[in-house]
C-alpha cells in the first residue's frame, strides 16, 4: 500500500536547544521538502529560545499547553500532539505526521525508514499485546502506575464500551494519521493513563488499524536495547557507527542525548552517506 501523499514531521523537544540544532539539520538534509513543525513542551520563559530553531528550517514552533508536572511532559506526548493539531495542524495540509523526539535519530530518509502504512493507520513502536508485558512493565506492575492505568481502562469500558484485547507500545517515533488525530481529539480523554497505553487503546476504540514501526522488534532483547530502548540507557555512539557502517544495518536509534553533539552527528552522517552510496552502487 502506498504511503500517504502529504507527510509532515512534528519535532518534539523540551530544552537542549544546542543539541536540537544538528538534529533538525540532519532531518532537513535527509528529507528535503518535508515540512517539519516544532512542538515545544519546556519552560514557558524559554519559548523565544525555542522559536529560534525556526531559523534552521522548522515551519513553526508551538508551545504545548501547560501540564501539571515535568512527568506529564513526556507521558502525555499524544495530548501535546492533539493540542498542536487544534491550534496549528488543523490548518496544515497533511495526511500523516511522524512524531520525532529530539533524542530519536534517523540516518536515512523517513520514507525508507518507516514501513509503508495504510492511510488511516496508527503506527506505534514495540506494539505488543499488553498481557505479554504486564508482569514486568511499570505502567501495569508498579502499584501507583498500575492504578492509573486501570483507571484508563475503566474509562474506556464505561464511556466507549471497550471490550478488546489491549496493547502496549513504547513512545519513540510513532506515526499518526490525520484521521486518527481528528477523531481522537474529539474524545477529550484527559491525562488519565499514559500515551503508551492510550494510543493503541483509542485506535482500537475508533476502529483504526494498528501497525508496528519496526524500530523495536523485540522487548527486552539485549542486542536491541543497545541501539534502541525507551529507558534512560543512552546509546553509545560507537554502536551507532557500527550499524551505519553495515550495508542494511539499522538506521534509527534512541535515546541519543548528550553524547551526540553536532560533531558526533556530523561524523555519523558521513559514515551513513558513504554506506548508502555503496548500497546504491554509486
Amino acid at each position: 500500500m502506498q504511503p500517504s501523499k502529504r507527510t509532515i514531521v512534528l519535532f518534539q523537544f523540551h530544552a537542549h536547544f544546542e543539541h536540537c540544532k544538528p538534529r533538525i539539520r540532519l532531518l532537513r538534509t535527509l528529507n528535503p521538502g518535508l515540512p517539519i513543525f516544532g512542538l515545544y513542551g519546556g519552560e514557558g520563559g524559554l519559548i523565544e529560545r525555542a522559536r529560534e530553531l525556526e531559523r534552521l528550517g522548522l515551519e513553526d514552533v508551538y508551545q504545548a499547553r501547560s501540564t501539571a508536572s515535568n512527568r506529564s511532559r513526556w507521558k502525555d506526548t499524544d495530548l501535546g500532539v492533539v493540542d498542536w493539531y487544534s491550534h496549528v495542524g488543523r490548518s496544515v495540509p497533511f495526511d500523516r505526521v511522524h512524531v520525532i523526539q529530539w533524542d530519536l535519530l534517523f540516518f536515512a530518509p523517513l520514507v525508507s525508514t518507516y514501513p509503508a502504512l495504510p492511510d488511516a493507520a496508527v503506527a506505534l513502536t514495540g506494539l505488543i499485546p499488553l498481557a505479554e508485558v504486564a508482569p514486568f512493565w511499570d505502567w501495569i506492575a508498579a502499584p501507583g502506575l498500575g492504578v492509573d492505568s486501570e483507571a484508563l481502562f475503566v474509562l474506556a469500558r464505561q464511556r466507549f464500551g471497550y471490550a478488546g484485547r489491549p496493547y502496549a507500545c513504547i513512545g519513540p517515533g510513532y506515526s499518526l494519521s490525520r484521521d486518527f488525530i481528528e477523531r481522537y481529539s474529539a474524545l477529550d480523554i484527559g491525562e488519565v493513563g499514559h500515551d503508551e497505553l492510550r494510543l493503541p487503546l483509542f485506535a482500537q476504540v475508533l476502529g483504526i488499524e494498528l501497525v508496528d514501526t519496526g524500530f523495536y522488534p523485540r522487548w527486552r532483547d539485549p542486542e536491541i536495547e543497545k541501539v534502541f530502548n525507551a529507558d534512560s540507557c543512552e546509546i553509545e555512539p560507537a554502536q551507532v557507527r557500527n550499524e551505519l557502517a553495515r550495508t542494511r544495518g539499522r538506521r534509527v536509534f534512541h535515546p541519543c542525548r548528550e553524547r551526540f553533539d553536532s560533531t558526533v552527528i556530523d561524523d555519523l552522517t558521513l559514515v551513513s552517506l558513504a554506506t548508502r552510496a555503496v548500497e546504491s552502487g554509486a
